[in-house]
Parts: structure tokens; sequence; C-alpha cells
């Protein structure tokens, strides 16, 4: 996570920023279910005793990643594999 504190690193605050403006037009733009999959774990939401995902749902994650990391790169020109070495 860079240091985005006022005046600590400014050409990264602002690539920081421009990502994260980007990821939120992105996120809402997926239906709840998608959200929740996508960002379930990162916000607390599993629940620690509850089972591992499926095959299933392993498969339909890593594409909703995938189709992620393609809109904002395609709208965006933000290749995240590659940041933030942009």
């Amino acid at each position: 996570m860079p240091d985005t504190r006022p005046g600590a690193n400014p050409p990264q605050a602002l690539q920081h920023a421009r990502l994260m403006r980007a990821l939120v037009e992105v996120l809402t733009e997926l239906s709840p279910e998608e959200r929740s999959l996508l960002l379930g774990d990162e916000i607390g939401d599993a629940n620690k005793d509850a089972a591992p995902r499926s095959a299933a749902e392993r498969q339909r994650l890593s594409r909703l990643r995938e189709r992620v990391r393609t809109i904002l790169m395609q709208r965006h020109g933000i290749d995240v594999r590659r940041w933030p070495e942009e």
C-alpha cells in the first residue's frame, strides 16, 4: 500500500487514487452477488468456520477477477498485474 499522506509521494498518491476511483466504478457495476463473492473475504463477511469454496465458486471467482482486470485495462489503461510499476 503506498504512502498516501499529503506530500509523501505525490505521483504514487495520484496513481493510487486513480486506481481506487476506477475500481469503485467497476465494483458499482457488479451485481450484489458478484460483489459479495469478490469482496467477501476482504471485508470480513467470510465466516472462518464456513466450508471452503467449491470448485465452481473458485472458478466463478477466478473469472470475475479476470473480468475486473480486463475492464480496468480497457477503460482506464490500468494493468493491475503490473501495478504500481506503471
